[in-house]
């Protein structure tokens, strides 16, 4: 069976992060998307009942689902939130387990991993954002203290990194996220910030204030860092937890302008060029944007049994085949926007392969939804990439 899907459009457009803002005069706050292009915050919905922002490194972005995730204060109680960005509603709301910070959402598992502070000891943890469910997946010995803003997965090769403080002096960590086994312990002696990952080239970006300049950086996990380009038409210096990475490779950030004032700035990491520098007078915080790695086997394991649903290959050229253990009911293909832009209905029978032809489409990244007979819904990405 070859399904055609007819006006395709990415979703993954670098400079235009996600965030959560505070209407100074009511205090009330609402899910927004910032446009690095404009400066211009666009608010998707308000957010009933919260009442406070908790730490922007307590967020995470789902871009198999469209979700963002947030720990925010409602009632004086800790929840985290699961925001739908189609339209900003909030999905699903748990409480907010203590100690966890350095969020970081594994697409291909669907779940968060982070850092638990427990007393004085810390863990690799996974947590699961529909139920609050935290598992450890080992020990971190020999850290007195996180660094704020300094975590990072690579999905790929399965690695969880972050700066932290032990014995008075920073090192940057590398731990496989199988075992919670130690990869790296470098030093960590320039003060470089806001820390994020860029899957198509699977590398680590931070800025560093180096005497007047503001430089973009490629972070190595021995340490080791290399100068991508002098940040021009800046002054250095960010906003915490204003740091987001897109699907296509742009790093933006909240920071201030050649005149010291706000201002949001993308940066094209290949070539490190500042391709937006636009003015900002709102507060919003805790950027996130889709960042999709299309290395990621991509496979929904149901319950009870062994492989729910199989997509290949990842990333898809022309052809992208799917393959259930469950006989479907109806095939969707969606933007991240929540725009439906095919619709297939079954029924389609189980451990039959469909074929999805994508050669009149553009590059970009998609959502595939699957309907089961038995009720069950599953939720994949696939990154659609050009021909040779």
């Amino acid at each position: 069976m070859i399904l055609a899907i007819l006006q395709l459009n990415a979703w993954a457009q670098g400079g235009m992060p996600y965030c959560v803002m505070e209407d100074p005069d009511t205090n009330a706050y609402a899910f927004c998307r910032l446009d690095a292009a404009t400066g211009v915050l666009t608010t998707i919905a308000p957010l009933a009942g919260v009442t406070a922002f908790v730490a922007p490194d307590k967020t995470a972005f789902n871009a198999v689902s469209g979700s963002y995730h947030f720990a925010g204060l409602a009632g004086g109680v800790a929840h985290y939130y699961t925001i739908d960005v189609a339209n900003g509603i909030v999905s699903n709301d748990v409480p907010m387990p203590q100690g966890l910070v350095g969020t970081r959402y594994h697409q291909g598992e669907q779940r968060i991993y982070a850092l638990q502070e427990t007393g004085n000891t810390y863990a690799l943890v996974t947590f699961d954002p529909t139920t609050a469910t935290v598992v450890q997946v080992g020990a971190v010995p020999n850290m007195t203290a996180y660094v704020a803003a300094t975590s990072v997965l690579d999905e790929v090769r399965g690695r969880y990194s972050f700066v932290a403080l032990y014995n008075g002096n920073f090192h940057l960590r590398t731990y496989a996220i199988a075992d919670a086994s130690l990869i790296a312990d470098a030093p960590f002696d320039d003060p470089l910030t806001a820390l994020a990952f860029d899957c198509q080239d699977s590398t680590i970006y931070a800025l560093w204030e180096d005497g007047m300049d503001y430089k973009f950086e490629k972070l190595f996990t021995n340490g080791n860092h290399l100068t991508v380009s002098v940040l021009n038409g800046v002054t250095p210096g960010l906003v915490a937890g204003s740091t987001s990475m897109s699907s296509d490779g742009v790093y933006t950030y909240r920071g201030f302008d050649a005149n010291n004032a706000f201002a949001v700035i993308s940066i094209e990491v290949a070539s490190g060029t500042v391709v937006h520098n636009s003015p900002t007078l709102d507060n919003a915080v805790g950027f996130e944007e889709p960042n999709w790695c299309p290395g990621v086997p991509q496979v929904v394991r149901g319950i009870g049994r062994t492989e729910e649903l199989t997509i290949h290959p990842q990333p898809a050229c022309d052809m992208l085949r799917i393959r259930s253990a469950s006989p479907m009911d109806r095939i969707t293909v969606h933007s991240l926007t929540g725009q439906r832009m095919l619709e297939i209905v079954g029924p389609i029978r189980p451990d039959r392969e469909v074929e999805v032809d994508l050669s009149g489409t553009s590059p970009g990244y998609y959502i595939l939804r699957t309907w089961t007979q038995d009720g069950g819904v599953n939720a994949l990405g696939f990154v659609r990439v050009a021909g040779e």
